[in-house]
């Protein structure tokens, strides 16, 4: 057989619809709170299909390993192909059964773009800035949202995407940054008066600081023959680990028992698994020495990921893997101390 793909030649123009609804208030110390609601739909979204696939009549519905069907499915038949096709695998006296049943038997896989995909985002945002005086400044944001889509199909043969969580949903994500200039020195409230190397030692000081949260985005797993209660798949916190991340008790794990020309019913995705948060702080100390008038010198120390906090990948979701549901790598580098200087004249 011969996989082929080719250009929608009628295809739809995608388009984004968004709306958004805002507060704000400003609080005396030169304080800032916004609250608002953002709303967006993506329509005629495109996404890849394979027009070729095996129709989903002749697929099992059993949610366990249907020999029967797949044997009959996999079964040699003569092939009405013969001699016609040089060099591919319907050239022979046989074919299997399933590859005649397909809608074009002469090729295989038949990759084109539809637009039948969509989405849908709602988000609260909360945010509150403190504009800068009296030495500091501060900028803190939360969001609280919801991200769905339908850009993929649960089996190829599906009439419409499946709807789901979008793998790119993260409902928290907090950010807070800062400038503090230390009130001691020259022009400060601490040790103003000072003079020559007190005054040069203590003044220019200043301590910035990033922090960000936000949540794991949902594991994806495959087409996995599945008893149990998809409640029980997500671990409490003081039970996960990255040697168990979720419950991996619940699922069928023999390669033997893996499904086959069965009709999917396994989401794509749950809301509720999911890997490890993002939990970063970033700091640094800069320290600004006047040397002369228009001549200045800033040191500065930098500490990217400040209390070494492991960014965990998400874990194997392969059933018949030796690792399945462990964590084997992380996604964030070790904490990291930059020291650089910088002369500006």
């Amino acid at each position: 057989t011969q996989n082929i793909t080719f250009f929608n030649p009628k295809p739809a123009t995608p388009y984004m619809q968004r709306w958004e609804l805002g507060f704000q208030q400003e609080f005396p110390g030169g304080f800032v709170a916004d609250a608002s609601y953002v709303g967006n739909r993506g329509t005629q979204v495109e996404i890849n299909r394979n027009i070729n696939a095996l129709p989903n009549q002749y697929l099992s519905r059993s949610l366990f390993r249907d020999t029967a069907t797949n044997n009959n499915l996999t079964a040699n038949v003569p092939n009405p192909f013969m001699g016609l096709l040089p060099g591919t695998t319907l050239n022979g006296s046989v074919v299997s059964k399933q590859t005649l049943l397909r809608p074009y038997p002469e090729f295989g896989n038949i990759t084109t773009t539809t637009n039948q995909g969509y989405s849908w985002y709602h988000a609260m945002l909360l945010g509150l800035q403190k504009r800068f005086s009296k030495g500091y400044t501060l900028a803190a944001n939360y969001t609280f949202s919801k991200f769905m889509q339908a850009s993929e199909y649960l089996n190829a043969a599906d009439p419409m995407p499946v709807e789901v969580i979008s793998d790119l949903d993260t409902p928290h994500r907090i950010s807070v940054s800062s400038i503090y200039e230390l009130p001691f020195g020259r022009g400060r409230r601490f040790l103003g008066g000072s003079k020559g190397f007190v005054s040069q030692l203590v003044s220019g000081w200043q301590v910035q600081g990033i922090y960000v949260f936000q949540s794991g985005r949902p594991i994806g797993f495959g087409n996995i023959p599945f008893y149990g209660d998809a409640s029980q798949i997500r671990l409490p916190k003081d039970q996960q680990s990255p040697d168990r991340w979720f419950n991996t008790s619940v699922f069928e794990r023999s390669s033997a028992a893996a499904l086959v020309s069965n009709i999917r019913y396994f989401p794509l995705r749950f809301a509720t698994v999911r890997p490890d948060p993002l939990n970063n702080w970033d700091l640094s100390v800069i320290k600004n020495i006047r040397i002369a008038e228009g001549k200045n010198l800033q040191i500065r120390g930098e500490f990217l990921n400040t209390w070494n906090h492991p960014y965990f990948a998400a874990p194997d979701a392969t059933p018949t893997s030796s690792t399945f549901g462990t964590v084997t790598s992380q996604q964030n580098y070790p904490r990291c101390i930059q020291l650089s200087a910088k002369f500006v004249f």
